[in-house]
C-alpha cells in the first residue's frame, strides 16, 4: 500500500521552504552584473495577478499570459541548471536544476519565453558533450548529469507541480517559472534571455 500524502500544512511548509528563497532586497533583475551571480536572492510582488479561464491563443497578451504564469511573489534566485531537460504537452521547456547546492527542482520556461530558450539549451547540451568527452579522453565512468552544472541566475515565482510516476505514487515537484535568465556562455560572456513579467492594467 502507498503511503498517505503528507498534510495541507507539511505541503504549504514545503513550498515555503522554496519562497523563503527569495529574500527582499532593493535591488532588481537589470541591476545585476555577471559578477553578482553569487549575490543574495532578491524579491518582489508581481501586482493584479489574476487567475482566469484559458483563452483562445491568438487572444492571449503578454499581461494575459504572465497572469496565469506568476502566481506567486516574483524574486532571483541563484541555482545550477543541469542538462535534463524535458518538454510538457504545452511545449514549455522543463529544465532540472538544484537550489542551495542540493535541493533539486525545475526551471520552467514557458509561452512566449520558450523561443529565447535556444542559446541555453545548446550551451548546456554543449557542457554535457565536453564532459562526457573529458571523461573519454581521461578514461574515466561517464559522469553523472545531476553533477554537469552551469550557474544561472533567475528571476520568476514558484509554484507545486502535482503528478503520478509509473508506479502510481503521488509526486511533487517544485517549479521556478522563470521571467528572465542570466547564465555565461563557454567563452566567459554573460547572456541574459527573456523578458520581465507583466502586468494586467
Amino acid at each position: 500500500m502507498h503511503s498517505a500524502s503528507p498534510p495541507a500544512s507539511r505541503r504549504r511548509s514545503v513550498l515555503n521552504d522554496f519562497l523563503g528563497l527569495c529574500d527582499l532586497g532593493p535591488k532588481k533583475f537589470e541591476d545585476s552584473t555577471s559578477e553578482e551571480l553569487g549575490a543574495s536572492p532578491k524579491v518582489f510582488h508581481l501586482k493584479h495577478v489574476l487567475q482566469q479561464a484559458r483563452k483562445d491563443p491568438k487572444d492571449v497578451t503578454p499581461q494575459y499570459e504572465d497572469a496565469g504564469l506568476f502566481k506567486t511573489q516574483i524574486c532571483t534566485v541563484r541555482l545550477d541548471l543541469v542538462p535534463v531537460i524535458n518538454f510538457n504537452r504545452r511545449g514549455d521547456i522543463i529544465i532540472r536544476c538544484f537550489v542551495k547546492a542540493n535541493l533539486r527542482a525545475e526551471v520552467l520556461f514557458a509561452g512566449r519565453r520558450v523561443r529565447e530558450t535556444k542559446p541555453l539549451v545548446q550551451e548546456l547540451n554543449d557542457l554535457k558533450t565536453r564532459a562526457y568527452k573529458a571523461a573519454v579522453q581521461s578514461q574515466l565512468p561517464v559522469p553523472d548529469l545531476d553533477g554537469i552544472r552551469l550557474q544561472a541566475e533567475i528571476e520568476g515565482a514558484w509554484r507545486r507541480r502535482l503528478f503520478q510516476d509509473e508506479d502510481g505514487w503521488e509526486k511533487r515537484a517544485y517549479q521556478l517559472v522563470a521571467a528572465r535568465c542570466l547564465f555565461h556562455l563557454s567563452n566567459g560572456s554573460a547572456m541574459a534571455i527573456g523578458m520581465p513579467p507583466e502586468t494586467l492594467p
